[in-house]
């Protein structure tokens, strides 16, 4: 009996050893890439990358949760990636958020009675990360979990999609780097992506378009101001004109916003064809990430009809698209450097993305000045589809 137990224990002990010692070896010998790369694209150290998901669904929705994942491929956690910033929509009742966990943000939101409107193709959320260490491959990319509309249609129900949406992810890079062509990047703001030179000007337009007559408006520009400074503000109007602030410090207190209110009894707006809704000239003061967006209180038309109500769009005819122009563009390596932000807020921005001549054009651009205008040629681009938007995307990239 003795031995027999000896010989257990000895048998035992030798398979425990031996597959510790086979776990131990693969783990150690696992290859590490040659190469940085962020959802398949290759990066550098320094580098901020930003993924930015657009949302369509053909009815309301009333509730919805979702995952943005991100972390290191090759060691399973998220070493080398930094979580910079995180945006989401911000006219989502019942909206809750929490970035603590480390390699995933959740995101939720309830709102039966006051429902969410992605009838509009729009921009849902984005987040930019920061490569920390060389050699890694590195991901991220958002989930549905839930998504629900109000009549009870699932269109994602425990992370199985049930009915089609549109649900369009997107990379983007801003490269850190200089050389002794590249002027040094705290010379520069980085405005919804595009470089802006400190101490230019650069001018941000808000684009309308609804097939009705608008009655009366009103609404917000929102911007950093650690960054930038409103110097001048045009809105579309009629002989009536509207009432109008560029350092509107009142509404939002501790914060400067550009703020525009207009009404005509007697003569309406035409928006029938997409048009100039606002325009506002900024001051570049300082170097930095930051941004411009647009909040829209109300957009009615002549028969006081909600189209646009506190940022929501409520006609699925009515849409808004902006852009960012920068006076002038840094001095860089190469063209593509010059165009690739100009791209990109295009692809981020555009109601009516950007079509595959566009993209074509902006990539050959000789100048920086050149790519701007290619960026102001897509503003009389029409909708087009979702293989559209992925071909300015890869253009971007």
């Amino acid at each position: 009996t003795t031995a027999t137990t000896a010989t257990t224990a000895t048998t035992a002990t030798t398979a425990t050893t031996a597959t510790t010692a086979t776990t131990a070896t693969t783990a150690t010998t696992a290859p590490q890439p040659s190469k940085t790369t962020f959802n398949g694209k290759d990066v550098k150290v320094g580098d901020e990358v930003t993924v930015t998901y657009y949302i369509q669904t053909e009815k309301l929705c009333e509730d919805f949760q979702g995952y943005f994942y991100y972390g290191n491929k090759s060691t399973s956690d998220t070493t080398g990636i930094e979580l910079k910033s995180f945006y989401i929509r911000e006219d989502l009742p019942g909206l809750m958020c929490n970035t603590a966990p480390a390699g995933k943000i959740i995101f939720t939101g309830v709102s039966p009675l006051n429902p969410y409107d992605f009838r509009t193709k729009g921009k849902f959320i984005s987040a930019t990360f920061k490569i920390n260490e060389a050699n890694y491959d590195y991901y991220a990319n958002a989930v549905f979990e839930v998504l629900s509309a109000v009549d009870g249609t699932n269109y994602v129900n425990f992370g199985k999609i049930e009915n089609p949406f549109t649900w369009e992810g997107s990379t983007s890079t801003e490269p850190t780097t200089t050389s002794s062509t590249t002027k040094p990047s705290g010379d520069y703001a980085i405005i919804n992506g595009v470089k802006c030179k400190v101490g230019s000007t650069i001018t941000y337009n808000l684009y309308a378009k609804t097939p009705y007559e608008v009655g009366d408006y009103q609404g917000y520009v929102l911007y950093s101001n650690d960054l930038l400074k409103a110097t001048d503000l045009t809105v579309k109007q009629t002989t009536t004109p509207a009432f109008t602030n560029i350092d509107d410090t009142e509404d939002y207190p501790g914060q400067s916003v550009v703020t525009f209110n207009w009404q005509d009894s007697m003569t309406t707006l035409d928006f029938s064809k997409e048009d100039l809704f606002v325009s506002v000239k900024f001051k570049v003061t300082a170097a930095g990430t930051g941004s411009i967006e647009d909040y829209i209180v109300c957009f009615d038309d002549k028969d006081m009809n909600y189209l646009i109500d506190y940022g929501v769009i409520k006609d699925p005819d009515t849409s808004l698209r902006d852009e960012v122009i920068a006076e002038e563009g840094p001095t860089t390596t190469s063209s593509t450097t010059a165009t690739t932000a100009t791209t990109a807020t295009t692809a981020t921005t555009a109601t009516t993305a950007t079509t595959a001549t566009t993209a074509t054009t902006a990539t050959t651009a000789t100048t920086a000045t050149t790519a701007t205008t290619a960026t102001t040629a897509t503003t009389a681009t029409t909708a087009t589809t979702a293989t559209t938007a992925t071909t300015a995307t890869t253009a971007t990239t």
